[in-house]
């Protein structure tokens, strides 16, 4: 990541482990279940920056694809269109998520750049292509 990246004041990613982020304001989150290498749930106990993210969950499901690469299953629990902070998380996790794959795929993400926004938009337009 850039050097605007997240910072990590205080971290455990063991299950009943805290992580504290800190990007525009303190965002505390409790690790629900870390199961390598398949399953990561999160619980968002107090987000500062973005409180309609307090008591959401976050779940990352990792699962082996058929041509033998890994495919990651996402979801942001109760971040729903109601709330205020919807699209823009929405696009944020978009952008942050292409930048993961790139740093996966290339051993470089681009969480802030132009880079990831573009993969993400590729990415789109393929689901797009498929599901017509």
């Amino acid at each position: 990541m850039t050097a605007k990246s997240l910072t990590s004041n205080t971290l455990s990613g063991a299950a009943g482990g805290e992580i504290t982020l800190d990007f525009g304001g303190q965002t505390r989150i409790r690790v629900d279940e870390a199961d390598r290498p398949a399953r990561v749930r999160w619980t968002v106990l107090v987000s500062e920056p973005l409180p309609d993210w307090a008591g959401t969950t976050i779940t990352f499901d990792i699962t082996p694809a058929a041509d033998g690469g890994t495919v990651l299953h996402f979801t942001h629990h109760g971040l729903t269109p109601q709330l205020e902070c919807f699209s823009m998380c929405s696009a944020a996790w978009t952008q942050y998520l292409a930048s993961l794959a790139d740093y996966a795929d290339r051993d470089g993400g681009t969480a802030f750049g132009p880079a990831a926004g573009e993969r993400a938009t590729a990415g789109r337009e393929h689901q797009a292509d498929a599901a017509s």
